[in-house]
């Protein structure tokens, strides 16, 4: 590559002393500014001409020019709502748009597309000829009109053009006045058209050297410096690259991995995290995908939707509130899951325990000043940054936390605007409500781009296929090369023809597809080159991406690189039952679950008894047969807190029913869902209960803690056994009554076997030992269809004597050291919470 810049840097001097103008008074321009060091370095010590970029040339001769008020400011997410200003103006009525709200989003969103693509080719024109590039652009859309576009595609065309036109001169005019004496131009992979204009109007000599259409000799001369590899999926083909990269820092090579798939450039950096490598990131990934971006957007959307995963996401990220506890937050989850609780808001207090509620009446208060009724963005961004500062040390933050300074500047939240621009305007003047200001500070983090990693010298440098050309790399990867990640898709803004956005120098699909072509033959310089693909993704097969095909068309087949990776291998294993032993442990407290955990599965009750593991409740599910079943739970508790006579039974039910509504603090989807399954179990449960009345029957005990020591002797005397009885009637029969919501026709499946059932003879040897015998055990069985049956245990003395005995010889083979085996059988196994930990699935035999 070296070879290059000197070969430029002769031909460059060359011609100057022909045309007799001192190298000071010339100008090389250079489509990158990665490339600036390079070309200064082969020039050496003598005279150079002035090397720049057209950016860097027009930023050092005077500052941009601030957009107007009413003017394209550039950023997409404020212009998306200008740009619903301007379309409600001609009329619109967003009732009267096809998908409504998010129709009308999605044409702001095409709108503000086109009007920046309309700026920036208009900034590439000289000055004399913009107006005549608008005259032509003006009879483009016209004609499209005419041709019959559909009415609401030429509107939003129209304003485009007319918003477009209103944009400031841009700064690379002053270009077009600097006085140089000569230019050289350095084109590669692509045209310049700006700089082409600032030549062909200077008025000096000036040259345009292309660096593209690489003779076929040349591409057949670069093929032994390029090999292949097609990795069998995604995560294979990223410790491939890890590999690749390690090897050239282990020798002392700069590789560059071209980042065409940022899934695979995250893989790869994960795998060489524990390296250390010197990288230099030039992707300029967007700050929606860094930690602060991503901590802010959960505490925006908890206090937008109330959900109570944002809220836990917020507290526990690193924007968290500066005086919550960790414990704080983890009581709140806790408490959250066990009841399943998705919205923070409108929960009381008093349900809360002392530190979640702690972790929740900080969060009410800090989300407080995001509520209300719509205002203005800069009212928005006021209550954050207080919000920020306040509550979670924003000031202190910002030296320790990558990235968010970048979020600061990005929105607004560390620096202010410049007093009468465009972007002050719209702060001070847009008023959104609450989901467009969310939608707002999401588009903004998503095309803001963040300052990057950066480091000298780098071993690793991360860039796009158009950056890394005629750059001195030691190697080159190319990787997920195939036919997803390297199509072009969509090129040209939205509302345009492909050929009408190439007549007017837009974006379109020839010029990137050719572009994309001449990039990658520039990647044949590097001394080696890789070319690497997954052979398929979730189960589809991918080939070489199109120009990748085209390359490899012309060379004979590629050798495959060497996978040189060490390869650890391990002899199989076979995997037996799980099973563990706890010689002199036992339970110091045995429910009903465990027990029957212990019968069902041993294994099962280790990890639940012994391990203390448990399932983590999702917040965000939809009601299921648990929640319902303490719905019921809560209803038939405060239906029944008095006795009443059958006239007041409908009445009582009701008040039982919002007053749990009250305490459960339900959303209204499930508070609606459990009005209707109320509904249905209404009218059989009450003309039951009032049947029971008839024939004396009272609920005696209802929610009633139960606890006792069954077994006397050593050790089996620190066994506690505890429940929670549903519910005691008393009269003709003293009768436990347990709900269930399940399937009816399961319980009495359940009772067929008698001795099968763990629950009800377990409350029965419970109360028996406490000295009060039952007459008669059941299940009160309510579905969700509204069936309703009473389910008597046939056999509930006699079994609870055998669940005692048994339960007994189980606990002492258990403390002697017997081993707790996983059993693996029936249903219990097919739907087992501790499946993952014994391996179900992995062993060698059932």
């Amino acid at each position: 590559m070296e070879t290059f810049w000197r070969q430029l840097a002769q031909w460059v001097r060359g011609r100057l002393q022909e045309a007799e103008i001192a190298p000071r008074d010339a100008v090389l321009l250079l489509p990158f500014v990665q490339q600036l060091p390079l070309a200064r370095k082969a020039f050496g010590a003598g005279w150079a001409p002035r090397i720049e970029t057209t950016r860097s040339l027009a930023s050092a001769l005077g500052p941009s020019s601030l957009p107007a008020p009413g003017q394209p400011s550039g950023d997409a997410a404020t212009d998306a709502l200008v740009a619903r200003q301007l379309l409600l103006a001609q009329g619109l009525q967003v009732k009267d748009l096809p998908g409504g709200p998010r129709g009308l989003s999605l044409m702001c969103e095409r709108l503000v597309e086109l009007t920046q693509a309309l700026v920036a080719r208009a900034a590439e024109q000289a000055p004399p000829d913009r107006e005549a590039w608008w005259r032509l652009a003006s009879q483009r859309f016209q004609a499209l009109q005419a041709a019959g576009a559909p009415a609401w595609e030429s509107l939003l065309a129209q304003v485009a053009l007319a918003w477009a036109q209103t944009a400031p001169a841009p700064a690379t005019d002053a270009l077009f006045h600097y006085p140089a004496k000569a230019w050289i131009l350095l084109e590669v992979a692509q045209a310049d058209p700006l700089a082409r204009a600032v030549l062909s109007h200077s008025g000096a000599p000036h040259w345009v050297l292309n660096a593209d259409g690489a003779p076929m000799a040349w591409l057949h001369a670069a093929q032994p410096r390029v090999r292949q590899a097609i990795a069998p999926d995604a995560q294979d083909m990223a410790s491939r690259c890890a590999q690749q990269i390690l090897e050239g820092a282990a020798q002392g090579q700069c590789t560059a991995l071209i980042a065409l798939d940022r899934s695979l450039v995250r893989r790869v950096l994960a795998l060489l995290a524990p390296y250390g490598l010197r990288m230099a990131d030039e992707t300029g990934a967007t700050l929606s995908a860094q930690a602060p971006a991503a901590a802010l957007m959960h505490l925006l959307r908890a206090a937008h939707g109330g959900s109570m995963d944002e809220l836990l996401a917020w507290m526990k990220g690193p924007l968290a509130p500066a005086a919550v506890t960790a414990a704080d937050v983890d009581a709140l989850e806790a408490w959250a899951r066990r009841n399943g609780c998705a919205q923070w808001r409108g929960l009381a207090p008093a349900r809360l325990p002392e530190p979640a509620r702690v972790a929740w009446q900080l969060a009410r208060e800090s989300l407080a000043r995001l509520d209300g009724a719509p205002r203005s963005l800069s009212l928005w961004l006021l209550g954050l940054r207080d919000l920020l500062r306040e509550r979670c040390k924003l000031d202190e933050r910002l030296g320790s936390l990558p990235g968010l300074s970048d979020l600061g500047e990005a929105l607004w939240l560390t620096r202010n605007p410049w007093p009468g621009s465009a972007a002050e305007q719209a702060l001070l003047e847009l008023r959104v409500d609450a989901g467009e200001w969310l939608a707002w500070v999401d588009e903004r983090l998503r095309n803001a781009v963040g300052s990057g990693q950066r480091s000298e010298r780098p071993q690793l440098v991360i860039t796009p296929l158009a950056r890394a050309l005629l750059r001195p790399f030691d190697r080159v990867l190319l990787a997920g090369c195939d036919q997803d990640a390297m199509a072009l898709g969509r090129v040209a803004p939205a509302l345009l023809p492909d050929a009408v956005a190439a007549e007017l120098g837009l974006p379109h699909r020839a010029a990137a597809q050719q572009q994309q072509w001449e990039s990658v033959c520039h990647l044949l310089r590097a001394p080696q080159v890789l070319l690497l693909r997954a052979a398929s993704e979730a189960g589809a097969a991918l080939e070489w991406g199109w120009a990748i095909q085209r390359l490899l068309a012309l060379w004979p087949p590629l050798p495959d690189e060497a996978d040189d990776r060490a390869r650890l291998s391990l002899p199989p294993v076979p995997i037996g039952r799980a099973q563990a032993a706890t010689p002199g442990w036992l339970p110091t407290r045995l429910s009903a679950a465990a027990a029957e955990a212990l019968r069902v599965c041993p294994y099962r009750f280790f990890a639940q008894r012994r391990l203390g593991l448990a399932v983590a409740e999702e917040l965000d599910l939809d009601p299921d047969g648990r929640d319902w079943g303490a719905w019921l739970h809560r209803v038939l508790a405060l239906l029944h807190a008095e006795l009443f006579g059958p006239e007041q039974a409908p009445a009582r039910w009701q008040a039982a029913v919002a007053r749990s509504l009250e305490e459960l603090g339900l959303s209204d989807a499930d508070a609606l869902s459990l009005l209707a399954l109320l509904e249905r179990w209404r009218e059989p449960y009450l003309r039951w209960w009032c049947a029971e009345l008839a024939r004396g029957a009272q609920v005696q005990d209802r929610e009633r803690a139960l606890s006792s020591r069954p077994w006397p002797e050593a050790p089996l005397h620190a066994v506690e056994w505890v429940g929670v009885a549903d519910r005691i009637d008393s009269g003709p029969q003293r009768r436990l009554l347990d709900y269930k919501t399940g399937s009816v026709s399961g319980l009495k499946e359940r009772l067929r076997e008698p001795q099968e059932d763990t629950q009800l003879p377990f409350y029965q040897a419970l109360l028996q030992d406490l000295g009060e015998p039952l007459d008669e055990a059941a299940y009160l069985g309510l579905d969700a269809q509204g069936e309703m049956a009473l389910l008597p245990h046939p056999e509930v003395a006699r079994s609870a004597a055998r669940l005692r005995d048994g339960l007994a010889d189980d606990l002492l083979a258990l403390h002697a050291g017997a081993p707790l085996v996983a059993l693996g059988e029936g249903a219990a196994c097919a739907h087992c919470e501790a499946r993952g930990l014994c391996r179900r699935d992995d062993w060698s035999s059932p």
